[in-house]
């Protein structure tokens, strides 16, 4: 496909909302190194990776390579690292979403995730991470007792407020990774596929230093780190949001559907559709691919819209788009608005009229409290 931007013919930027109850998969993550002289290439099992990057040679993509695929990954794509990471990440073709960089400190993927959370719609990236437990505290300076001397600070909490880095707390190399591999697994086309990342089984070593107490789980919880504990026999992640708090794999969920979708209407938009019966064609398109969703689990149809009514102001007209409490029985709502809504100037560029998404997504219970006496 060519490099132009598909915003130009389709701009998809559905904004996230909480609601209220009433009651094509993109499975290739990207690896960047700079260990040795590599050439870009999409390994798809351990066995090919130990092949093309022998651990005498490539022990660090070796590391991270074998976390991905002991914990399930589909596709891993070895990447050179180029001379800025913003511009190498940016680059990327659209379906690479999920990007690990090796030997990535904590402060530069901050740094890194400013920039990318700048980016909408279909381009957005996740950004993979490492922590330990130094990055909770800001080492004391000074001599104690003596002038400009400055105590240890817990930060923690504080550290990574950021929509597009998902953050692994772990003293195993490459241990982020895992997160990866979870989400190159989730089938957009299949059935209750999108479950959340909470709980998830994993093949990975328990953070050992140190041992996770209870003020430290707390700590974690808060900072919305991924972490990994012993839980039901097996060690799974706990956790699952990304540094911003939001669910990393609804907002994983997001940037796929507003691709898909994409897809979809440019497929549309190369047949010359035009007039009312365009509208319709849209309106179709939409509801076709978002059945899907429904499908696999990321929408769900048991929500309502709890804020007030949303009306819109077009050439003097007001358009209703939803009312308070309507319940979004299909798992989501679509209001195309009629051609007259248009304004000269759009006509003239051809534009469609405005198009509004509303999506139910799912969000998954992780704590269950139980008030109340034994009878």
């Amino acid at each position: 496909m060519s490099k132009i931007d598909l915003r130009k013919l389709v701009n998809i930027n559905i904004q996230s909302s909480n609601f209220s109850t009433s009651s094509s998969i993109r499975d290739t993550v990207v690896l960047i190194t700079n260990e040795n002289d590599i050439e870009s290439h999409i390994v798809s099992s351990k066995v090919e990776l130990e092949q093309r990057y022998p651990k005498a040679n490539y022990p660090l993509i070796e590391k991270y390579g074998s976390v991905f695929f002991d914990n399930g990954g589909s596709k891993l794509l070895v990447l050179p690292k180029g001379a800025d990471d913003v511009n190498t990440i940016t680059n990327l073709d659209n379906k690479y979403i999920v990007v690990a960089i090796i030997g990535l400190s904590f402060s530069d993927a901050k740094n890194l995730a400013t920039s990318l959370d700048n980016l909408e719609g279909i381009h957005r990236k996740i950004l993979l991470v490492r922590t330990t437990n130094s990055d909770l505290t800001i080492p004391a300076s000074g001599v104690e007792g003596e002038e400009g001397y400055i105590p240890a600070q817990d930060i923690g909490p504080t550290l990574a407020n950021y929509d597009s880095l998902a953050i692994k707390f772990s003293d195993q190399i490459g241990a982020e990774m895992a997160i990866g591999a979870y989400l190159s697994r989730i089938k957009v086309y299949g059935s209750n596929t999108v479950q959340d990342y909470c709980f998830t089984p994993e093949t990975i070593k328990e953070s050992t230093t140190p041992k996770i107490d209870n003020s430290l789980y707390d700590a974690l919880q808060e900072a919305n780190w991924n972490f990994n504990l012993e839980l039901g026999g097996a060690v799974r992640n706990i956790g699952g949001n990304l540094g911003s708090g939001k669910s990393l794999v609804n907002e994983y969920m997001l940037i796929v559907c507003h691709q898909t979708l994409t897809e979809a209407l440019l497929k549309l938009l190369v047949t010359k559709i035009k007039g009312n019966s365009a509208l319709a064609s849209i309106r179709a398109v939409l509801t076709q691919e978002l059945n899907n969703y429904v499908i696999n689990g990321y929408l769900t149809k048991d929500k309502i819209w709890e804020n007030e009514d949303w009306v819109v102001e077009r050439n003097g007209v007001n358009y209703p788009i939803i009312s308070k409490n309507h319940p979004l029985t299909q798992g989501f709502h679509i209001q195309v608005l009629p051609l007259s809504s248009l304004t000269s100037a759009e006509k003239a560029e051809h534009k469609t009229p405005p198009i509004y998404v509303i999506l139910a997504d799912s969000y998954s219970i992780r704590v269950i409290e139980v008030n109340g006496g034994v009878i």
